[in-house]
């Protein structure tokens, strides 16, 4: 990578702006309470015949499949080879039914899911266009049990200010709390340039409602860890020097 300054991850010395070295501290007063590695869990959640017959359904259904093959030698084994036979279709018919419903039904969980990695994709992009429609026109953004509540605009803006030439994403589940309202977490790892350069691995939790017209956008944006390490509560006002 080719930049001006470059974030040195180890020693947590922060950003150090391209444009006259000024330098931006991530570490310590910024982002960083540097205390202990911070450990993110997976989120889970569904029914579990939602998660073996819709989200899933590939596994179920070959599973499925297997079955019908597995009972068939043994029937076959018996002398029972019309019955091995119909074993086999029995589980290829129950096995391709599964793998239907799972190609044509999508749970809430999976909206917000595939949501969230879009909405990763697009910040990245710095398109707001894609970005006003995929967040409420509030947003609270949460740190280290610190709250902002802030308009879009503000994360819009800090898609553009911030240039990212490289992200590697990874997602961390997602759940449904209530008929309206589910949580997706993921990790990102991002390489920035222009203003502020340097390489940056952090969690985050996104909390998304579902408003009148059924549509799913984010209303809450909670920071969970900068390098594996618990956030400090300045991190917003990083944001918010960096959209102007």
């Amino acid at each position: 990578m080719e930049a001006d300054r470059v974030l040195c991850c180890e020693c947590f010395g922060g950003v150090e702006t391209a444009k006259g070295g000024d330098r931006v501290g991530i570490g310590g007063t910024m982002m960083l309470a540097q205390q202990g590695l911070v450990h993110v869990e997976r989120l889970t959640g569904g029914a579990w015949w939602e998660v073996w017959l819709i989200e899933r359904s590939w596994l179920t259904g070959a599973v499925l499949v297997v079955a019908g093959v597995i009972a068939a030698y043994v029937l076959a084994g018996r002398g029972q080879k019309r019955a091995g036979i119909g074993a086999v279709a029995a589980g290829v018919v129950l096995g391709g039914a599964v793998m239907v419903i799972g190609l044509t039904v999508e749970t809430d969980r999976e909206r917000i899911r595939v949501a969230t990695e879009r909405f990763v994709e697009r910040f990245v992009a710095g398109d707001s266009g894609a970005l006003d429609g995929m967040m409420a026109e509030r947003v609270a953004l949460l740190s280290a049990g610190s709250s902002v509540d802030a308009d879009r605009e503000l994360l819009i803006s800090a898609s553009r200010a911030t240039p990212i030439s490289e992200f590697a994403y990874s997602g961390l589940g997602s759940t449904i709390d209530t008929p309206n309202s589910g949580r997706t977490r993921f990790s990102v790892r991002t390489t920035h340039s222009g203003l502020y350069t340097g390489r940056v691995n952090s969690a985050w939790e996104l909390e998304w409602a579902r408003g009148q017209d059924g549509a799913w956008r984010i209303v809450t944006f909670e920071c969970l860890h900068i390098f594996n390490r618990a956030p400090g509560t300045q991190w917003v006002e990083w944001a918010r020097r960096v959209s102007r």
